[in-house]
């Protein structure tokens, strides 16, 4: 009785034995299977990242191409404009040799030089809006020759008060901008200094034609 006890007993120890090992194992797997997910979803964000990060960097070296492009492109129109301002003031700088070089009078110039007369000539001063003084010449050239003048160049001496020169200066009362100067008319004209001497005499610049054109 007690060996067929003893018996049952083990039998039910074993078959309760036998019902939790199941248990325990389809724990065991179910946390390595929970395992095995956050693994997967790891490596799948993992990978997402990658890919992003890769996009990215695509993109930012697209930009960065674009910009670089632009970059080249500012370049080289500032090169061009800067090409086109060079090209103008060399023409104008030509053209400027040119008219000067054709300032040298000719006999026959020369010899109308005594038909011109400047008289009425005297000095004043003003200042300006900035406070600093502005110094004018004003006088009147007259033609009494019989050719209509259509550019003069007067040369402008100043002096000291010992007579020494001081400064001098051109002056043009008459150009190919304005009505040229005909037989037996006069004109007034003003020419203005920013800037005078301090030993000037304060008084009128001798003035002689140097240039006259018909």
């Amino acid at each position: 009785m007690e060996e067929s006890d003893f018996a049952s007993s083990g039998a039910a120890k074993g078959a309760s034995a036998k019902l939790v090992i199941p248990s325990e194992a389809r724990n065991l797997a179910l946390v390595f299977n929970s395992k095995v997910e956050q693994l997967s979803s790891s490596t799948s964000r993992l990978l997402d990242f990658s890919t992003c990060s890769h996009t990215s960097m695509m993109q930012l070296k697209d930009k960065g191409i674009s910009t670089i492009y632009i970059i080249l492109l500012v370049a080289v129109v500032m090169l061009a404009l800067t090409a086109a301002v060079v090209l103008v003031w060399h023409s104008h700088v030509a053209a400027e040799l040119s008219a000067n070089a054709s300032i040298i009078p000719t006999e026959e110039q020369k010899a109308y030089f005594p038909q011109i007369e400047i008289a009425d000539a005297h000095m004043s001063a003003a200042e300006n809006f900035l406070g600093a003084s502005t110094t004018y010449l004003d006088a009147r050239v007259r033609n009494k020759g019989t050719k209509t003048v259509r550019r003069l160049d007067l040369e402008l001496t100043f002096v000291d008060m010992l007579n020494q020169v001081v400064l001098r200066d051109r002056a043009q009362p008459v150009t190919p901008r304005t009505p040229p100067l005909k037989p037996g008319e006069s004109r007034a004209f003003r020419v203005t200094f920013e800037h005078m001497p301090a030993d000037w005499n304060q008084a009128a610049p001798t003035m002689i034609p140097v240039y006259v054109q018909f």
